[in-house]
């Protein structure tokens, strides 16, 4: 609607009611409303929709009468215009309650909520935490407006709080109030935190047993009863009290330090009354900006301009390595935090945590020990994981268990050559990355041992080249000291061989990458490589001899986050490392009927070197020393194939099943120190020493020179799984 005085909704009968749950109401023109009721014992229940006026003196809603009900739990009331009111309510015992929604007010003179009781009249205001008020908050008349704020949820008030006769807090909420509280306002907190950061000087303030006050503002004089709790601040910070200040037996003060000496303050304009109490001590939410870290020092945490009279019964904290104390002056109360002397060690539980945490105390004062000299109990802990470094040793377990992708591809290889010497063509016995090339009798549809691969032998100038392509996840659980990590990547091997007298012999080389990461250490990074490697093998009958050299380098970029209370720093670290491996296999050829078994042992030596070098990224960086790590694997297995025409094409399938164990130095270990410290040792989650192998995979003939294959490789052991899956190619000139 338009016009002077217009109006949307109008109800004036008495006991009428008006609900509103959706849809929009508009009005324009001076006073208009766009809901009027003044009815007596009237209500009003909005939920959902939108009302707006635009006008000077224009009202959204207007509820009148005596005795009436308002109820808002959702939608929006907004009014624009000089003296303009969102919600205006009249007549004695009225009320609002305001738990959702928003209710807005712009314009000059104007308010969100205007509330206008006479002589003995009241009205009773109650906005919850789920409601958005934009706009001040006005009383006006003789009568009595109260205002109470409740919820359960974080509230907030930006404007003012104008001529009420009281504020009250309630139920376990968080209230914010930036706006000043004007016209003297009692101020009651029944429960839950009220933070006052604008000026409320006029206000009286009861704090009761369960309840907070906070903020950064002004508030008049302050009772503390028993098991309530004023914390001045919002974070560090200053709250004013101009009046006294009474703590009762059984309160609390609560005060956050930072680096520097910088603490809360509670600022006394007249008497601080102490009759008891406990001035309880946390670390400041939020870090200063000048990243200072040392805690232990003088704070002043309560100033009164006339007189600080009695004492607080004790002073406690949650502190792991300091100890708080108080003193007193005439017009002061000090704080006082001092290192207690115990061991860092005292709180880990784990060999790293250990040697961190003797190397660190050893260190003595810096930023590295000022940070953990901050911390809680419970933090402890996984600060000295954090400054651990053990992605380092971690990263040695992943290589050395990659180191199989190499020797894996070449027995492979020179399984396939050891049946090719048997068959008269080139096929391939089963592995990770197995390779095949071989012929078939085109009128055959099963072939035994001495009637299939009918190609010629190889003879000492014919030539193979294989292609090795696959890619693997694996999982590592951690064992309580050493954190558990994820791997994933993929490699490319190209090999080439041929014989030569009764040998067997090849080169192959190649590319890899790794990523992995250590989740609970907040630790990553990736490792390139480069292969080469020779091979040899040569057949006595059923009895074969498999063996190579293996060299690989490795390119390692790490980076890990150390993040706790006063440290956070990104680490950084680009090295290389070497593994040099030797391997030997053996097998016997057992001839099935229409499928081919060998038994095999291998023996692997692996032996992996990395290089010095000192972290970059802050006062936590590590100098990690140059390591050598040496690992065995013994490696008893059984092969199989099998050959099959399907669709007119040669198929060989083929599989595996073996048990592996490593043994050697299983558990990577390197040393490590901070600048200027002492070396300490460090672990991560052992290499898995019994492992089950399982492949399965097949071999197809493109043509009388090339085949192409298939495999799927899984492995299982004690704490760990690696899943791969490889492709390969082979041709014959």
């Amino acid at each position: 609607t338009a016009g002077a005085a217009s109006a949307g909704i109008v109800n004036g009968g008495d006991g009428a009611t008006i609900t509103i749950g959706g849809g929009a109401i508009s009005t324009t023109g001076d006073g208009s409303f766009g809901m009027l009721a003044y009815g007596n014992d009237g209500t009003v229940t909005i939920s959902g929709g939108t009302i707006s006026t635009t006008g000077a003196s224009s009202f959204g809603v207007f509820s009148g009468g005596d005795e009436s009900v308002l109820t808002m739990t959702g939608g929006a009331i907004s009014t624009t215009g000089k003296g303009a009111n969102g919600l205006e309510i009249q007549g004695g015992g009225n009320t609002a309650v305001i738990s959702g929604g928003t209710i807005s007010a712009t314009g000059e003179d104007a308010s969100a909520i205007f509330a206008f009781a006479d002589d003995l009249e009241t009205i009773s205001l109650t906005i919850g935490t789920d409601a958005r008020i934009v706009g001040n908050i006005l009383g006006e008349g003789e009568g009595t407006i109260g205002l109470s704020l409740n919820g359960l949820g974080e509230g907030l008030l930006e404007s003012d709080v104008i001529g009420l006769a009281s504020l009250t807090k309630t139920e376990s909420g968080r209230w914010t109030l930036n706006g000043d509280i004007i016209g003297g306002s009692d101020i009651v907190i029944e429960a839950g935190l009220l933070s006052i950061n604008g000026q409320a000087g006029e206000s009286l303030v009861q704090v009761a047993s369960g309840a907070t006050l906070g903020g950064t503002g002004t508030v008049g004089s302050t009772t503390v009863a028993a098991g309530g709790r004023l914390a001045a601040g919002n974070s560090i910070g200053t709250l004013t009290v101009a009046g006294t200040a009474t703590f009762a037996a059984g309160s609390v003060l609560e005060v956050e330090v930072a680096a520097g000496e910088q603490s809360d303050l509670v600022a006394v304009a007249g008497v601080a009354q102490i009759d008891g109490g406990t001035v309880h001590v946390l670390r400041a939410q939020e870090v200063p900006e000048t990243r200072e870290r040392d805690l232990d020092g003088r704070y002043v945490i309560l100033t009164a301009e006339d007189e600080v009279t009695g004492v607080f019964d004790a002073v406690t904290e949650e502190f792991a390595f300091l100890d708080a104390s108080l003193a007193y002056d005439v017009s002061n109360v000090f704080l006082t935090l001092q290192f207690n002397g115990l061991d860092f060690s005292a709180f880990a539980g784990t060999p790293n945590q250990i040697a961190v945490a003797n190397s660190l105390q050893d260190l003595g004062a810096g930023p590295t020990f000022d940070a953990v000299l901050g911390l809680n109990e419970d933090e402890v802990a996984g600060a000295l994981d954090a400054l651990s470094g053990e992605v380092h040793e971690a990263i040695h377990g992943v290589l050395i268990h990659d180191s199989q992708l190499l020797r894996n591809a070449i027995t492979a290889r020179l399984a396939a050559a050891a049946f090719d010497a048997e068959t008269g063509g080139t096929g391939s016995m089963t592995g990770t990355g197995t390779q095949a090339e071989f012929g078939v009798q085109a009128e055959a549809e099963v072939w035994g041992p001495d009637t299939a691969w009918q190609l010629p032998p190889l003879d000492a100038a014919g030539a193979s080249m294989w292609i090795d392509a696959g890619g693997s996840v694996v999982a590592r659980a951690g064992d309580g000291n050493g954190a558990s990590y994820d791997q994933s990547g993929g490699s490319l091997l190209v090999g080439g061989d041929m014989m030569v007298e009764d040998w067997h012999l090849g080169l192959v080389g190649g590319y890899g990458e790794t990523s992995f990461a250590v989740d609970d250490r907040a630790s990553s990074g990736d490792a390139e490589s480069y292969h080469a490697g020779v091979y040899g093998g040569r057949q006595w009958g059923a009895l074969a001899l498999r063996t190579g050299l293996g060299y690989s380098r490795h390119r390692l970029d790490i980076e890990r986050s150390v993040g706790f209370y006063g440290l956070d720093e990104t680490l950084s670290s680009d090295y290389a490392a070497r593994s040099l491996q030797a391997f030997g296999e053996v097998g016997y050829r057992l001839d099935m009927g229409e499928a081919v078994l060998e038994p095999f042992l291998g023996l692997s030596h692996v032996r992996l070197s990395s290089d010095g070098f000192t972290e970059e990224g802050g006062p936590s960086a590590l100098t990690v020393a140059a390591q050598d790590h040496t690992v065995n694997y013994s490696t008893l297995g059984l092969r199989g194939e099998h050959d099959v025409m399907l669709q007119g094409m040669a198929v060989r399938a083929k599989g595996k099943i073996a048990w592996m164990h490593a043994f050697g130095d299983t558990t990577p270990q390197g040393v490590h120190n901070f600048a200027g410290g002492d070396a300490f040792t460090i672990a991560s989650a052992p290499i898995a020493s019994d492992i089950a192998v399982l492949e399965a995979g097949f071999d197809v003939r493109l043509n009388d020179t090339s085949t192409l294959g298939f495999s799927y490789s899984g492995q299982i052991g004690d704490g760990g799984s690696r899943h791969a899956v490889n492709g390969t190619f082979a041709v014959r000139f």
